[in-house]
């Protein structure tokens, strides 16, 4: 035999064996429903009853043995993804990914996530009320018991070990979800920016307000621009490893008075960048006097979102600015020195390593000013910028419990006791809805309002002590909803309170879904649950309703000179409804026309860096509507051609684009076009990108309906230029308090996180079809014993 076949035979052999192995481990791993086991830090028996798609269902005689059983049962389901995150919010990707990790590490290094979580636990933990800290303890301890049994396939393939996962990783984690939330730190370094290069007016068009700051100087200029690109490099790179950062959410509802039932209705869908494993953990707990069926991030054992036969409670991104940023007056004899109101301050110096995969460790140097940590020296192409910048980010307040709120939320008896768990909470910003069996809706704002009185989406003068903030707005001055008269309150991440004597800033998000949702919210009477379904899956564009009038007329009188798949393209649009039905056209040629749109508006001023940046966030949807309407914009003229043109010259020119870049992938029939071929939901795993094993732990692609700000938000990036979904509602919730024993829920992918599991993704083909799981209260335990593991201080005899 020639030594080539011998060659060849040896890598088939070679590649055997390796996937013999990895099934070997995976199968190996695998979750076991109906054990028995021993541990005697219980108090007594936890008996975990596994449904049908995988859901814990834990009762336990004491809340102690309840949160133990909690932190196994997620421990089983999740420990990759609970250890992989461990090493993300502290800095410490590289030591698993190699290089591809360093940019996260050094900005999250820089901001300190664990290093200030360490601190704060050390010196506020005690304003926690004990048994919060008990039960945080007692998840921990079910959790780490993980790392006795056979580890998930991953740690082979990665050779990650496992680490023992402490209360400051709960902590660090609420920092990574409230940085997720940080759309300053994308946009204000570039409004500054932009304000300096194109002028007030052109500024305050879009941004409706003109700063009486002047502080961009030539060394912060690429200090500013670094510090938006490595934080878009930072999402950029979560998406590609699978893990998510926080982006919108719908929530809503409803009083007595406008439900079928004559009991209080509740919907709540968060808006998240999707995850594989999904983002969420669903158990429910019970011991006597306590009960909740919870929504559980990972690492945290208080479930930010849940529910019980009393009430319910669901979030959205209160979407305030709670980061400033800040150009420091470095000493030119000492760039460890800055001014600040006249004295010569010293940084606080860090000095920490990032350890490297089959790489080099690299020393870091982490300076701190009064407002912060200095973040504009976390990138290689800044290391000769004379710039500082620091932001000012009150995570790591001493005000600030995201712990007592989260266990306050959970553990509460009255809308009293919710509403005073919400006052501990300055980070994250979270909107929250509340519904309760007795008829109570209410909404209280969860995040730190600081008062301003200097535009916040700027980079501040640091030195002169004029742009520092106020006082921060307690208690009753919050603006919260209690019963209003109008029967229902909901939250799209707009700005939608009103009657306060002070000024909240913020990144609210388009209006596209607030407005459709208030339209449906008041469209009828009465609702019911199916009316509620109906609402959550809404698809419609509610931005057609201001671009289509203003294009039709300018389109119409060009008509003449359409090739025949532009006029067929054009009567489709025109004809369309303005849902995002995914075997229609309709969706795909208005959401292509979108993206021209803003290209076409916006690209010549901002460049494609800083025009990529504002795509990532919501502003550039802002921009639209404000600019859209005005004919007189100078934003419709291109600057980078000699002629000035108008807006009708971009109209035409953004829809013959849209036709070109249709055609190009489906074809010159519009007829044949579908939204479903472009919109596609790939669920992504920190191993999707490796050859064969991608294709083994990714889910999908699976086609979608809805779209970017629809109310079924199914949000792709403007920035790639296509319709690939990357964030959306990561679960759907939906109460009727008339009927606890058919609520409705869904997960976009499933509960497990191992890739053999049954319960891997089977919702996934649920949730792509807008359908939902039936879950009843009252029916939690099950009489199978192989779906039953027990968990007891003692063997039997």
């Amino acid at each position: 035999m020639k030594k080539g076949k011998w060659i060849g035979i040896g890598f088939i052999g070679i590649i055997l064996i390796l996937g013999f192995t990895l099934y070997f481990k995976m199968q190996r791993a695998l979750p076991s429903y109906g054990e028995s086991l021993t541990y005697p830090e219980l108090q007594g028996i936890v008996e975990i009853h596994t449904d049908s798609y995988g859901i814990p269902h834990i009762f336990a005689d004491s809340k102690e043995d309840l949160y133990f059983g909690l932190g196994y049962a997620q421990g089983r389901e999740r420990y990759f993804q609970l250890q992989i995150l461990k090493r993300v919010v502290s800095g410490r990707l590289s030591e698993v990914v190699g290089e591809k990790g360093i940019k996260v590490d050094t900005l999250f290094r820089h901001v300190g996530l664990r290093r200030n979580s360490i601190q704060w636990i050390k010196e506020n933990i005690s304003s926690s009320p004990p048994e919060a800290v008990l039960l945080i303890d007692k998840y921990l301890l079910g959790l780490n018991k993980m790392a006795e049994k056979p580890l998930p396939v991953e740690f082979f393939i990665l050779g990650l070990e496992a680490e023992p996962i402490t209360r400051e990783d709960i902590l660090a984690f609420v920092g990574f979800m409230g940085f997720g939330f940080g759309e300053g730190i994308h946009s204000d370094p570039l409004i500054s920016e932009l304000e300096a290069e194109w002028g007030k007016e052109m500024i305050e068009e879009i941004t409706g307000e003109i700063s009486p700051i002047a502080l961009v100087t030539p060394d912060s200029l690429p200090a500013m621009r670094q510090l938006a690109i490595q934080s878009l490099d930072l999402k950029n790179l979560m998406r590609e490893i699978g893990l998510p950062l926080f982006q919108g959410s719908n929530s809503w509802v409803v009083s007595p008075s406008k439900s079928k039932s004559k009991k209080a209705l509740f919907s709540n869908d968060p808006h998240i960048g999707f995850s594989n494993p999904s983002i969420w953990f669903e158990a429910y707990l019970e011991s006597p006097g306590f009960q909740i069926y919870g929504h559980f991030l990972p690492l945290v054992p208080f479930a930010p979102v849940g529910f019980n036969k009393n009430y319910a409670w669901g979030l959205t991104m209160f979407e305030n600015d709670d980061m400033d940023f800040y150009l420091e007056k470095d000493n030119p004899a000492n760039p460890d020195e800055y001014y600040h109101q006249g004295k010569l301050l010293k940084y606080k110096i860090t000095e920490e390593t990032i350890k490297v995969k089959f790489g080099k460790d690299i020393p870091i140097r982490i300076k701190e000013s009064i407002h912060g940590p200095v973040l504009s020296g976390v990138a290689k192409s800044m290391e000769k910028t004379k710039a500082s910048i620091a932001m000012k980010w009150p995570m790591y307040d001493k005000m600030n419990n995201p712990l007592n709120t989260f266990y306050g939320f959970n553990f509460a008896k009255s809308i009293t006791e919710f509403d005073a768990a919400s006052q501990h909470l300055l980070v994250p910003g979270l909107n929250v809805v509340y519904a309760d069996s007795t008829g109570n809706i209410a909404y209280f704002p969860c995040g730190v309002i600081p008062t301003r009185n200097f535009p916040s989406d700027r980079i501040l003068d640091g030195e002169s002590g004029k742009f520092e903030w106020g006082v921060n707005i307690t208690g009753s001055a919050r603006p919260k909803s209690i019963n209003p008269p109008r029967g229902f309150i909901f939250t799209a991440n707009h700005k939608h309170y009103g009657n306060v004597p002070y000024k909240i800033q913020g990144y609210w998000q388009a209006d596209d879904r607030s407005s459709r949702i208030n339209a449906r919210l008041t469209e009828k009477n009465e609702f019911s649950m199916e009316d509620m379904k109906d609402i959550i899956l809404d698809d419609k564009f509610d931005s057609a309703s201001y671009i289509l009038p203003i294009l039709k007329p300018i389109l119409e009188s060009q008509k003449d000179s359409f090739s025949s798949t532009e006029k067929s393209a054009f009567e489709i649009l025109f004809l369309w409804d303005q849902k995002g039905n995914p075997k229609e056209a309709g969706a795909l040629i208005f959401s292509e026309l979108r993206i021209h749109l803003l290209r076409e508006l916006f690209l010549d001023e901002l460049g494609e860096e800083r025009f990529n940046i504002l795509a990532d966030t919501s502003r550039l949807y802002h921009y639209l509507k404000k600019v859209y309407p005005n004919s007189q914009s100078p934003w419709w003229d291109n600057h980078s051609t000699p002629n000035k043109e108008t807006r009708e010259d971009v109209i035409i020119l953004a829809f013959k684009s849209t036709i070109q870049g249709i055609q190009s992938k489906q074809g010159s029939n519009p007829e044949s076009w579908k939204w479903g071929k472009e919109h596609t939901l790939l669920l992504k795993h920190a191993l999707g990108d490796l050859p064969i094993l991608g294709s083994l732990f990714n889910s999908g692609p699976r086609e979608v309906p809805g779209g970017s700000e629809t109310v079924n938000n199914l949000l792709s990036k403007i920035s790639k230029g296509d319709h690939k979904v990357t964030a959306g509602p990561s679960m759907r919730t939906q109460i009727d308090f008339g009927d606890l024993n058919s609520i409705q829920i869904i997960n976009p992918l499933g509960e497990s996180g191992h890739r053999l599991s049954p319960h891997f993704q089977d919702q996934a083909d649920l949730y792509a079809r807008g359908e939902f799981r039936t879950l009843s209260l009252e029916k939690m335990k099950t009489s199978d014993k192989n779906r039953t593991t027990i968990l007891s201080s003692k063997k039997k005899e």
